[in-house]
């Protein structure tokens, strides 16, 4: 999520200097400070988020509203709000923007356990951006939670053949695999997975239960 989030920052701030009015230049900056602020003094930025809509704030203040209310507890309802930023093509808002918004409201709705809606918000982020790699993770990993096994594997195998050096996609489609009955093709992709990072627990802990599975199957053979 904290991904998603430096993308959006970075998205809307990073346009030239000089490419900018002083208006736009100065809700850039705006922005970066109340984002900031987010960090270090959650209930202050939302005051000041608040402040800042009511003279008239674009969408960057309602997205550090949103960030306020999540940073409070408030997680759900900010979500929510972050999507509805997202839902529409807001005044100054491109694409890229859009879509880190959407990355943001899926990941943040992974915290949340809520597989339904961050499904839902992936999907839109695809829409966005068919070639997307966070966006095809994120899907991959709401698919797992949901355990629709077979959507988690297609998706997981995209993400594979479009960066074969994700660890985390080898992973996917091994849980995947193994959660549709297929250890062996499980265990290929296991080792794929750590092959590129060793160290990972979570595939380590997978590669055991994979293991099982394969024994299992042998000694009812």
């Amino acid at each position: 999520m904290r991904l998603a989030l430096t993308l959006l920052a970075s998205a809307f701030l990073g346009a030239p200097a000089l490419a900018q009015t002083d208006a736009q230049l100065a809700e850039s900056r705006r922005y970066e400070a109340c984002l900031d602020l987010v960090e270090t003094d959650p209930s202050e930025a939302f005051e000041d988020a608040l402040l800042w809509r009511n003279e008239g704030g674009d969408w960057p203040s309602e997205h550090c509203h949103a960030r306020a209310l999540v940073a409070m507890g408030e997680t759900e309802r900010g979500t929510e709000l972050i999507e509805s930023i997202a839902s529409i093509q807001r005044r100054g808002m491109v694409d890229h923007e859009r879509l880190a918004l959407w990355l943001e409201a899926g990941e943040l709705w992974l915290d949340q356990n809520n597989f339904v809606s961050a499904e839902s918000a992936f999907s839109v982020a695809l829409a966005l951006d068919t070639e997307s790699a966070l966006a095809l993770d994120g899907r991959a990993r709401s698919y797992l939670g949901l355990q629709l096994w077979n959507d988690a594997a297609s998706d997981a195998a995209a993400l594979t053949a479009n960066l074969p050096n994700w660890a985390d996609g080898w992973r996917y489609l091994a849980e995947a695999e193994l959660e549709r009955g297929h250890p062996t093709e499980a265990q290929s992709a296991i080792i794929a997975a750590l092959r590129i990072d060793p160290a990972n627990i979570d595939a380590l802990v997978l590669r055991g239960r994979i293991n099982e599975a394969m024994r299992m199957d042998a000694e009812t053979d």
